[in-house]
């Protein structure tokens, strides 16, 4: 990877879309489609089978992360994923 693009990985939160050249954007975009993958794959248990408030509040956590990853995909491809 060309040398801008590395350092646009060092914090992928933390750009301004109008500063990135090409390679820094597909960087980028590749980061947070990688990081959606790792989203999609993660699976929640709650062995004490409560009331349900610690899987409410891993869902709430994950849909967050997820909307943020969208976010950035938006921002950086013009549209978000759709799923």
């Amino acid at each position: 990877a060309e040398r801008s693009a590395i350092k646009a990985l060092d914090d992928p939160a933390a750009y301004d879309p109008s500063d990135l050249n090409k390679p820094q954007r597909l960087a980028l975009t590749g980061f947070w489609l990688a990081w959606q993958g790792e989203l999609r794959a993660v699976r929640v248990l709650d062995p004490a089978c409560g009331s349900g408030a610690f899987l409410l509040e891993a869902f709430d956590q994950l849909h967050a992360a997820y909307l943020r990853c969208n976010d950035r995909l938006k921002e950086l491809q013009g549209q978000a994923s759709l799923f």
